[in-house]
C-alpha cells in the first residue's frame, strides 16, 4: 500500500516536469538538424533569434542548409554554409534568395575559383571591375535568374554572399 502514493507522485512528476522541461529547451535554443536533414524554413522573427542571412527578420531563413528552391550553385571548397534566406516575406511575391558561406581563404582566390566553376554549371560570370584584395563583387546570371557574388574579407574570414533574383 505504501507504493501507491509514490506511483501517484511519479505520474504527477512526469505530467508536470516533462512538458515544462521540453518547453524550456524549446525556447533556449534554435532548432537543430542532423546531418543530411534540414529543418523547415522559418522566419528568424518566429524563431525568436537574430537573422543569420536574412536582411529582414520576417524573411524565411534556413541555417546551415540551402532552401529547396535555390538554383544549383557550386559551393566554394571547404567553405562553411551559414545558411540561405528568401528575399521576401512569406505572404509576398518571390524576390529571390540570399546564400552565405565563410572561408579563411582570401577574396581573390575565392573569386578566381567562382570565375572558373560557375560557367561549368551554365552561369555567366561578369568579373568585378577592380581586383581589390578585401572586397569584390561580380555579376552572375543563368536563364531567368541573375544576381551578385560578393566576397568580403574581415577579421581573417572571407564572407561569400550570393544574392539571386528574377531577371
Amino acid at each position: 500500500m505504501a507504493r501507491q502514493p509514490m506511483k501517484a507522485f511519479s505520474a504527477l512528476l512526469c505530467v508536470i516536469a516533462v512538458p515544462v522541461a521540453a518547453g524550456c529547451m524549446a525556447r533556449s535554443s534554435p532548432p537543430s538538424t542532423s546531418p543530411g536533414t534540414a529543418a523547415a524554413p522559418m522566419t528568424p522573427e518566429a524563431a525568436g533569434v537574430e537573422p543569420a542571412v536574412a536582411v529582414d527578420p520576417s524573411f524565411r531563413e534556413l541555417r546551415g542548409a540551402l532552401l529547396p528552391d535555390i538554383p544549383e550553385l557550386p559551393a566554394y571548397p571547404g567553405a562553411t554554409l551559414i545558411g540561405s534566406a528568401e528575399r521576401n516575406r512569406p505572404n509576398e511575391r518571390k524576390q529571390g534568395h540570399t546564400i552565405k558561406w565563410t572561408t579563411p581563404d582570401p577574396v581573390p582566390k575565392v573569386m578566381a575559383w567562382y570565375q572558373v566553376e560557375l560557367p561549368k554549371r551554365g552561369w555567366t560570370y561578369t568579373p568585378p571591375s577592380d581586383g581589390a584584395a578585401s572586397e569584390q563583387i561580380a555579376r552572375i546570371r543563368r536563364g531567368s535568374v541573375e544576381g551578385t557574388l560578393e566576397a568580403e574579407s574581415e577579421s581573417g574570414q572571407t564572407e561569400i554572399l550570393i544574392v539571386l533574383g528574377p531577371k
